[in-house]
């Protein structure tokens, strides 16, 4: 039943999942790098 529906989903827009995964590590790496300046200043 689980892996039923996930099919369909990743088929039907395969785009904007990684999108959004890409800009999310890219949001989470950007305030690391911002955290990690401020810590070193």
């Amino acid at each position: 039943m689980a892996t039923t529906p996930d099919l369909p989903q990743k088929s039907q827009k395969p785009a904007p999942s990684p999108r959004s995964t890409v800009t999310q590590g890219a949001k989470v790496i950007v305030s690391r790098q911002v955290f990690t300046d401020f810590a070193a200043i």
